[in-house]
């Protein structure tokens, strides 16, 4: 019984990033994140997408190279292709999950009215303060 106790105490901690090593994200890592979402709209990979650009963006901030987060961008050549899935997918994904276009009136509905809303809010402000992040380098 103790011994559980304890268990569920150290499952119940916080993560910890700190001396954990970040995800090197690829071309063809990319590349596979588009086809799903292209494909399926999958919050899972929406979510680890939206992950991956936040890495990004904080990449070009920091001069010195830290490792902070889930993944790690290398390259231009992958930062370019992660920008631009997140540009073309991005939208597709959260406009079928959260169901934001009324097909019967043809009308926009607002994103706080769904109910999936909550699962995909943090994310969606991420993604948008990145968003202005980059645009506000240039």
């Amino acid at each position: 019984m103790i011994a559980s106790l304890n268990l569920m105490k150290n499952l119940m901690l916080p993560w910890n990033p700190v001396g954990k090593e970040s995800t090197l994200v690829t071309l063809k890592t990319v590349n596979k994140w588009r086809d799903t979402l292209e494909d399926n709209h999958s919050p899972v990979v929406f979510h680890d997408l939206v992950k991956a650009f936040k890495s990004a963006v904080q990449q070009t901030e920091r001069e010195e190279q830290q490792e902070t987060g889930k993944y790690k961008v290398e390259g231009s050549v992958v930062f370019n292709a992660l920008v631009n899935t997140c540009v073309r997918c991005v939208p597709t994904t959260l406009l079928h999950n959260l169901k934001l276009k009324d097909h019967k009136q043809k009308k926009f509905v607002l994103p706080s009215s769904s109910k999936k809303w909550m699962r995909f809010k943090h994310s969606v402000k991420s993604y948008l303060s990145d968003v202005i992040r980059v645009c506000g380098n240039f």
